[in-house]
C-alpha cells in the first residue's frame, strides 16, 4: 500500500511527466529545423517533452512531426498545450494520434500569436469528432489542411479566416452527409471523397456573389466528392448562395463569365450518382454557355457523372425551357433568379461564429519570460503550474497574470531548473507546491524562505545534500518529500515531536545508518532504498531521555542491526536506569518486517548483559550457537576487553568477580516494557 505522502505525490503529477520517458524527441540542425517525436507504444502525452530546450533551439523549428502509425498511435489525444513555444512553427504533422479534442482556443485566447505562422496542419487517421467554429482564427497564413479519417459530422465554414487563401483540404472519410459550396474558392483541391453526402446546403448564409472562377483551372478537378451517397444537386444554390445573377446572365451578356457554373463542372462526382432533371435547368444552360452552346467538353471532370439512371450528364437533356425547383422551399433565400417568384428574400446575416465559448478554467497562457518561454496553465481558481525552457531565469510571473494567482494555493514547478525557490511564490496563497526535478543542492532559510507556509512539499528528485532550516516554527507542514536527493542523515532540523510534519519521504537517499531517535518524533518516515549497511549511529549525539515517547512509524530497507556495549553507550545508557527506554526503542525498531536484531553474544555485549540479563529473550544472538555461552558468560570472564570510552557513557573495565557483583544491578524483566512520557522539542 502506498504511504500517504506517495499517493499526494500523485496526484500532482500530470501524465506527460509520467510517461515522458517513454519518447525521444529530436531537432535537426540549422534553420527550418523539424522536431520529431517518437514514443513507445501506449504512451500517453498532454505536452511536448521539450522543456530540456532553450527558447533559441526552438524558435528554430518549423516542421515538427509527432506522428504515430495505423499499427503504434502516437501519445496525443489533443493538441499539445505547449505548441505555443514553437513560434516560428509553419507544418505541424500529428496523423495517427488518439485526438478527439481539436480546440485550442483556451491556449490561443490568451496566447494570440500561437500557431500564427502555421501553414500546414495535418491530423489525419485521428478520432476527431467536431471542429470549433474559431480552430483558425487569427492564423491567416494557413494554407493545407488535412483531416482525411476521422470522424467528423461537420466542417463550419466559421473555422476559417478566409477560405480563398486555403490551397488543399482533404476531408475525406470522415462521416459528412452534406457539402457546401464556400469549399470551392480553396486555390487548388478540396477533397470530400469517401463520406456520406446527399445533398448541397449552406448552413452557414455564406455569401458567394463575389466569387470569381479561376479560368487558369478549367478542367481540373476543384472538389473531390467522389464516393459519397446520391446527391441532389439542383439550381437552388444559385438562390442558397445569392448567385441569382449568373442565371440572368447567361443569357443576356456575351462577355460574362459564369463562374459558379464553371466550378460546378470542376466538382469530380466519381461513383457518385446524381438525380438528373429539369432541376438542373438553369446550371445546365451556365455550363452549355461556358462551353459554346454545345455540349459539355469531356475535359470538364463533370462530363463523367452518371445520373440516377445510369445515363451520363452528357446524355441528359431537359425537354422544358425553365428550372423545375420549387424555390419557396430554399434556404437559406438570398436572392430570387425571377423576381416573380412568390415568397420573400429574409435578410440573412452570414453566421461568423457558433460554438465559441471557452470554459472558465483551465486556462493557459504562454509569454516570453527574461529570455525563455513559459507556459502557465491555470488548472482553477486554487491550482496553477508553470514550465519554462531550460534558459529562463529569475523565474517571474507577468504583471498581466498576477491576478489571476491571487487564490492559487497549489503550485507545480516541474521542468524547470531551480535551486532557490523564486521570491514571488512566498507572496502567494499556497498551501502545495510540487519542486521535484530540479537543481536544489541545499535546504536552508534562504534556498527556501517561506518553509512555514506550506502544507504540502515535493522536493523530490533534487540534489539535496545539506537541510539546515532555522525557523522551524512551520505551524502548517504535515507532508515534505525529500525522496531521490543525497542526504547522508535524516534532516533533524526538521523533527521535532512538536511540529505537525507527520510524513516525511525519504527514499533513495545516503543514508547508510538507522537512528533511534527517530522513533522520538511522532512521524511516519520512509528510509527504503537506502544504502544501509546494518549499523545504528546516534546522529545528533543526544542520550536517549526518558522525557520522550515512541511514537514515529519508520519504513526501513531491509536490514540486520547488531547491538552490544557500544550501541548502549553511543546513547548513553550505562545504567539500569534508562534501559526500559533502551529496550522499548530496540522493540519498535524489531517491530518492523523488514528489520531483524540481533545480540553480539561475545564479551562486547558484557556490560548490556550484566545490566539486562534476559536480553537474549528478546533478541537472538547473531550466532545462535553462542547463546548458551552467552547466558553463562561472566565478567570476570571478560576483563580488560571491554572498556567503552567512546560513547555518551562510558563502561569501566572489569577487574574481578567481586568488584563486578558490587557495582552492577541488575534488570529482568516478564513483560514487554515500552516508554509512554511526556513529548520535547529534540532540536
Amino acid at each position: 500500500m502506498k504511504t500517504a505522502w506517495l499517493q499526494h505525490q500523485d496526484s500532482l503529477v500530470r501524465p506527460s511527466q509520467q510517461q515522458s520517458s517513454a519518447c525521444n524527441v529530436t531537432i535537426t540542425d540549422g534553420a527550418n529545423a523539424t522536431l520529431t517525436l517518437t514514443c513507445v507504444s501506449g504512451t500517453v502525452l498532454n505536452e511536448l517533452p521539450i522543456y530540456s530546450f532553450d527558447s533559441i533551439t526552438l524558435n528554430r523549428v518549423s516542421t515538427a512531426i509527432i506522428q504515430g502509425s495505423n499499427i503504434n498511435r502516437g501519445p496525443f489525444q489533443h493538441i499539445p498545450i505547449n505548441i505555443c513555444f514553437l513560434q516560428n512553427l509553419n507544418t505541424l504533422i500529428m496523423s495517427y494520434n488518439n485526438i478527439q479534442d481539436v480546440d485550442p482556443t483556451v491556449i490561443r485566447k490568451n496566447s494570440p500569436q500561437c500557431l500564427s505562422n502555421l501553414e500546414t496542419l495535418d491530423l489525419s487517421f485521428n478520432m476527431i469528432n467536431e471542429l470549433p467554429s474559431s480552430l483558425f482564427q487569427n492564423i491567416s497564413g494557413l494554407s493545407n489542411l488535412y483531416f482525411q479519417h476521422n470522424n467528423l459530422t461537420d466542417v463550419p465554414y466559421t473555422v476559417f479566416s478566409d477560405v480563398s487563401d486555403l490551397e488543399d483540404i482533404d476531408f475525406s472519410y470522415n462521416q459528412l452527409t452534406t457539402f457546401e459550396l464556400w469549399a470551392l474558392q480553396v486555390q487548388n483541391t478540396a477533397n470530400f471523397s469517401f463520406n456520406n453526402i446527399s445533398a448541397i446546403t449552406n448552413k452557414y448564409n455564406v455569401d458567394l456573389s463575389s466569387y470569381v472562377y479561376p479560368t487558369n483551372f478549367a478542367g481540373y478537378i476543384k472538389a473531390d466528392l467522389s464516393n459519397n451517397m446520391q446527391i441532389n444537386l439542383t439550381d437552388a444554390v444559385y438562390e442558397m448562395y445569392n448567385l441569382c445573377l449568373e442565371p440572368q446572365l447567361v443569357t443576356e451578356a456575351s462577355d460574362f463569365y459564369p463562374s459558379m457554373a464553371a466550378a460546378i463542372m470542376s466538382i469530380s462526382f466519381g461513383t457518385t450518382l446524381v438525380n438528373c432533371n429539369c432541376d438542373q435547368y438553369e446550371l445546365v444552360l451556365a455550363m452549355l454557355y461556358i462551353n459554346g452552346g454545345t455540349n459539355i467538353s469531356s475535359h470538364w471532370p463533370i462530363s463523367n457523372l452518371k445520373c440516377t439512371d445510369m445515363s451520363t450528364h452528357l446524355e441528359f437533356g431537359c425537354n422544358l425551357d425553365y428550372s423545375t425547383v420549387n424555390f419557396t422551399n430554399t434556404y437559406p433565400r438570398l436572392c430570387k433568379i425571377d423576381n416573380s417568384e412568390t415568397g420573400i428574400v429574409p435578410i440573412l446575416a452570414p453566421i461568423q461564429n457558433i460554438n465559441t465559448t471557452t470554459p472558465a478554467y483551465p486556462l493557459y497562457f504562454q509569454r516570453n519570460v527574461a529570455n525563455g518561454y513559459c507556459l502557465f496553465n491555470l488548472v482553477s481558481i486554487n491550482e496553477a503550474a508553470v514550465q519554462c525552457t531550460n534558459d529562463t531565469n529569475p523565474i517571474t510571473i507577468p504583471n498581466d497574470l498576477t491576478g489571476y494567482f491571487t487564490n492559487v494555493t497549489k503550485l507545480d514547478f516541474t521542468n524547470f531548473s531551480l535551486s532557490t525557490l523564486p521570491a514571488y511564490v512566498c507572496s502567494l496563497k499556497l498551501t502545495q507546491i510540487d519542486l521535484s526535478n530540479q537543481l536544489f543542492t541545499q535546504l536552508t532559510d534562504s534556498t527556501f524562505p517561506c518553509l512555514d507556509q506550506f502544507q504540502y512539499i515535493s522536493l523530490a528528485d533534487n540534489n539535496i545534500n545539506t537541510v539546515s532550516i532555522t525557523n522551524n516554527n512551520f505551524a502548517t507542514l504535515t507532508t515534505l518529500d525529500l525522496s531521490g536527493n543525497d542526504l547522508v542523515a535524516p534532516p533533524y532540523t526538521l523533527l521535532s515531536s512538536s511540529l505537525p510534519l507527520k510524513n516525511i519521504n525519504l527514499q533513495d537517499n545516503l543514508i547508510t545508518s538507522m537512528d533511534l531517535w527517530l522513533y522520538a518524533f511522532g512521524s511516519s518516515i520512509d528510509l527504503t532504498d537506502n544504502p544501509m549497511t546494518n549499523t545504528i549511529t546516534n546522529y545528533q549525539n543526544i542520550t536517549l531521555s526518558s522525557s520522550v515517547s515512541i511514537a514515529s512509524n519508520i519504513s526501513l530497507p531491509s536490514s540486520t542491526f547488531i547491538i552490544d556495549d557500544s550501541i548502549s553507550a553511543m546513547y548513553g545508557i550505562c545504567n539500569v536506569t534508562n534501559i526500559p527506554l533502551f529496550r522499548s526503542f530496540l522493540q519498535a525498531l524489531d517491530q518492523s518486517s523488514t528489520v531483524t536484531i540481533l545480540v553480539n553474544c561475545t564479551c562486547a555485549s558484557i556490560h548490556l548483559k550484566n545490566l539486562y540479563p534476559n536480553i537474549t529473550n528478546d533478541f537472538s544472538c547473531s550466532n545462535s550457537s553462542d547463546n548458551n555461552t552467552f547466558l553463562n558468560l561472566q565478567s570476570y570472564n571478560c576483563t580488560n576487553t571491554n572498556v567503552i570510552t567512546t560513547g555518551l557513557c562510558t563502561f569501566q573495565n572489569l577487574t574481578s568477580p567481586t568488584t563486578q557483583a558490587a557495582t552492577t544491578t541488575t534488570m529482568t524483566y516478564t513483560t514487554s516494557t515500552s516508554a509512554t512520557l511526556s513529548s520535547t522539542n529534540l532540536m
